[in-house]
């Protein structure tokens, strides 16, 4: 087998010589590492030193970020998208699992109202900042408002 894109060196002939055959590897480890190497699946690079193995596949520790912002990922939460790795923050906002007030990942119960997201707390009147938990609310200019507040300034 040879290698096309480096030549042979100096004064090296092939032969059936075990020495000769053990330094063909070493010298061809470039083209080698490309062709039958481990390969990051992120930079698609052939791996020559420690990776991490997540999704089941191997990856170089600089490669495995988020896919949206480039934030290293490695010891740290993840989410699967199709393959490829995003952080909690990127995900939820992919889902649109983002609150509404506090900008931050909304991952258990959700109040949707005016097609808007809240955690739960955080769904509160527009005026005295009490929480909204009965359901029941009043909307002017696209905010909520309890109903006492609404009846006070809206009257």
């Amino acid at each position: 087998m040879f290698c096309l894109h480096l030549p042979l060196p100096r004064n090296s002939h092939l032969s059936n010589d075990k020495q000769a055959l053990f330094s063909i590897p070493s010298y061809f480890s470039a083209c080698y590492l490309d062709r039958f190497g481990t390969h990051c699946h992120g930079c698609n690079q052939p791996i020559t030193d420690s990776y991490i193995t997540a999704l089941n596949a191997p990856w170089h520790r600089n490669c495995f970020a988020c896919q949206e912002c480039a934030k290293p990922l490695s010891g740290t939460n993840f989410h699967d998208v199709d393959g490829y790795p995003l952080c909690e923050s990127h995900y939820y906002t992919r889902r649109g699992l983002i609150c509404n007030t506090c900008a931050k990942p909304i991952t258990g119960r959700c109040v949707n109202a005016l097609g808007k997201r809240y955690h739960p707390l955080h769904f509160v009147c527009a005026y005295c900042l009490q929480p909204l938990q009965s359901g029941t609310f009043k909307e002017h200019t696209n905010k909520p408002y309890c109903h006492q507040c609404f009846l006070q300034l809206f009257g």
